[in-house]
């Protein structure tokens, strides 16, 4: 609620510390000279009270509203991002069922590496579930971005299963899982010399962030299956290996 309310406020006000700001980000004045990203900030007030306590009639305009979704789900994000760690890991623990039994440090160490890529709360299982449920739902539109015309897809997971698996826990952390992971085409080409050249990288990242996590989205590799365990990411990956049409 709070982020519509900030928005229906700037269509037809906006206030008088970020005029031009309000005219760059609403398309009724002429650009300023300023980063977008941080233009639109300055027009987020993250709660009613910071709206009341800013409103003025004198930044009224006459001009016709500009009614932009694509900065109302801006917006909507920065709301989200802005909220206390209560109250977006009680969100979390509503709508993710098998998060209801983990600890508050688990789920805010999960939201510290996803929460400002969610720019709605019913989108909130499409990042966290994969790092609280085993039996995750591989998304089988991202399945076909991944394998579709991916001739290694499958050399891939066999050599990730190997690589991964040679850290021990002690050593899964996120700096020695990108270091092993800029190597794996190299060990893939080494593995299966008969593909005459190392895969790219998106034909070596995609299946295994699709593999590991269920999906194509979500925060960067390394980060991701460091806080997903060591043994969760094996786990899925030899999943998907043994299940792979060759």
């Amino acid at each position: 609620p709070s982020a519509v309310l900030n928005f229906v406020a700037l269509l037809g006000w906006s206030p008088a510390r970020s005029q031009a700001a309000a005219d760059q980000v609403l398309g009724t004045g002429e650009p300023a000279d300023d980063d977008s990203g941080e233009a639109k900030r300055k027009l987020i007030f993250p709660s009613t009270q910071s709206l009341i306590d800013n409103f003025d009639l004198a930044g009224s305009t006459s001009k016709g509203a500009v009614v932009d979704l694509d900065f109302l789900h801006f917006i909507n994000g920065e709301h989200i991002r802005g909220m206390d760690s209560s109250t977006i890991i009680g969100h979390v623990r509503e709508m993710v069922p098998a998060a209801q039994s983990v600890d508050d440090a688990y789920i805010r160490a999960v939201l510290d590496l996803v929460q400002r890529r969610i720019f709605r709360l019913r989108d909130i299982p499409d990042y966290v579930a994969q790092f609280f449920e085993r039996d995750i739902a591989w998304d089988e539109a991202d399945r076909e971005r991944a394998l579709t015309g991916n001739p290694v897809a499958h050399l891939v997971l066999e050599a990730a299963e190997v690589e991964l698996g040679s850290l021990g826990e002690s050593d899964w952390a996120a700096p020695k899982i990108k270091k092993l992971l800029s190597r794996l085409p190299k060990v893939v080409l080494a593995s299966n010399p008969a593909i005459g050249k190392a895969p790219k990288a998106a034909n070596v990242m995609l299946p295994l962030r699709w593999a590991s996590t269920g999906s194509l989205k979500g925060a960067e590799l390394p980060e991701t299956l460091a806080l997903l365990g060591r043994e969760t990411v094996l786990d899925r990956i030899e999943r998907k290996r043994n299940a792979f049409d060759k």
